[in-house]
């Protein structure tokens, strides 16, 4: 089998680094085609072994070594199930593999080879997964149609609206909106119907659709809670098929369970195939870099997507962003990077911060800005709101945001959104 060979391939490439659990992939490796179950056992103890130990370091800096380790001693486990017998192995042990698989694509990611291999796989463990309950596949048959206009509204602690373009503007007027004499890297704007081509605006309704496109045991990871600042906020890996159904995707109806939200995800990484449904905006392509994306080749394409009121609190990136409105409606508000000089967005990240993670949110404000006014700190009302600006997105616009800007999104109807970080 050819994308076996790939994998013992991969495995024996020469210039990895030299480490225990390396010299047991090679061994793997070399006896794969005439081994017992004993050495697919050899492989999951080596992933279990990295793992562990990519939990030492910060999701960013998980070397390069470790997490080709980890893949590789995956992909080594499945190639030995594709090879011995696989017919003999349940459907429940493929739904596993691709569960793993994904796991290895969402955390830690791999180089981009051992991507690519990551995907063939799963094709190839998927078309074992046939006999498995084809109930987590099952769409909702009522349609949200993006068509219908919701009504706009204002924000009582924003005081105009964003700059608008009927059209989307040429490259040239572009560059000049990364440019003010008041904002380093320049003032938003939002492009009306700038992505009314896009296949995405029709195709990622349909449940339908993005389930047989992702096939059967696909997990996405996934926040729970109104938003990443509350008490109760989590994270987890859930079943593609499952959150879907939790969040009633294409159903004009809110849920009523709790919020669950995939937020800032690559889900290209997962589903590449989403890729055919957009362009990616010449913006984002031929337009200035911030600093901070000084060295990526190609924007970072994220997915937000979620059920109605999903809130993400008023805060700042370094990158300048392309934020497409896909699926839905969704407000937002915005305020430039000097607002804040007076302290009335009330950050976290100070000493009365009792836990770790919120002293990390020195980017994000205490101030819920889609609250009336007078719930607003004094600072708040008399040095931002004055100049912070409010935009209420539509299926097709892009929004565009400078590096620094404060920003707070909430969606008013079930909403996807991706987002172009250069």
């Amino acid at each position: 089998m050819a994308l076996v060979r790939s994998v013992v391939g991969q495995v024996l490439e020469r210039g990895a680094p030299r480490s225990p659990a390396r010299r047991a992939l090679r061994r793997c490796a070399r006896s794969l085609e005439g081994g017992t179950e004993a050495v697919r056992e050899a492989c999951v103890q080596v992933l279990r072994h990295s793992e562990a130990a990519c939990l030492v370091y910060p999701y960013e800096h998980v070397p390069a070594s470790l997490r080709a380790e980890r893949a590789d001693a995956l992909f080594l486990a499945c190639a030995f199930a594709l090879a011995h017998d696989p017919a003999s192995r349940p459907a429940s042990f493929w739904l596993k593999c691709v569960h793993d698989l994904d796991r290895v694509l969402i955390v830690a990611p791999p180089d981009g080879a051992r991507v690519a291999l990551a995907h063939a796989l799963i094709a190839a463990v998927q078309a074992h997964c046939d006999a498995c309950d084809a109930s987590d596949q099952r769409a909702p048959r009522k349609r949200l149609r993006h068509a219908i206009e919701a009504p706009r509204r204002s924000l009582p602690t924003a005081s105009a609206p964003v700059h608008e373009y009927a059209e989307p503007p040429d490259l040239g007027t572009f560059q000049r909106h990364c440019v003010s004499n008041v904002c380093a890297y320049g003032r938003p704007f939002v492009a009306r119907q700038f992505a009314q081509s896009w296949p995405a605006l029709e195709r990622w309704q349909d449940p339908a659709y993005l389930l047989h496109r992702a096939g059967p045991g696909r997990h996405v990871p996934v926040e729970s809670g109104r938003t990443y600042t509350d008490p109760q906020w989590g994270q987890g890996l859930w079943p593609w098929a499952a959150f879907l159904a939790h969040i009633q995707w294409g159903r004009a109806s809110a849920p009523r369970a709790p919020t669950l939200y995939l937020a800032q995800h690559t889900l290209l990484t997962q589903f590449p195939w989403l890729a055919d449904d957009f362009t990616t905006p010449a913006y984002a392509v031929h337009g200035t870099k911030s600093p901070a994306a000084h060295g990526r080749a190609a924007p970072v394409v994220q997915v937000w997507m979620g059920p109605a009121a999903t809130t993400s609190p008023a805060h700042t990136d370094p990158y300048y962003n392309c934020y497409v409105q896909v699926v839905g409606h969704k407000l937002v508000w915005l305020a430039p990077p000097p607002s804040d000089s007076t302290g009335g967005l009330c950050v976290h990240g100070g000493p009365e911060d009792e836990d770790v993670y919120t002293r990390w949110m020195s980017n994000t404000s205490r101030v819920d800005v889609f609250g009336p006014l007078d719930a607003a700190p004094a600072a708040f009302q008399a040095q931002v709101a004055p100049c912070a600006e409010w935009v209420y997105l539509h299926p097709g616009d892009l929004l565009f945001v400078p590096p620094g800007w404060w920003h707070a999104m909430q969606s008013t109807t079930q909403s996807l959104s991706v987002s172009f970080w250069f």
